[in-house]
């Protein structure tokens, strides 16, 4: 199942958003193949994974700093 795949890939996005956030990388983190992240990321969160990526970054500049 890709379940726990994406979700390693989901939490290493929103702990790692300064830091390297490539489709490999991100493949990397998810035993996957890049090809098969793309494929499986956007039929589960139906978001390509650079569009996650980037609402990820966005919705945490945008919190307040507590």
């Amino acid at each position: 199942a890709a379940g726990p795949q994406l979700r390693r890939v989901t939490e290493h996005i929103e702990a790692h958003l300064d830091g390297d956030l490539s489709l490999s990388s991100l493949a990397d983190v998810a035993g996957l193949s890049a090809s098969h992240l793309k494929t499986l990321f956007k039929r589960s969160t139906g978001l390509p994974v650079h569009e996650y990526v980037a609402l990820a970054v966005q919705l945490q500049s945008a919190a307040p700093s507590v």
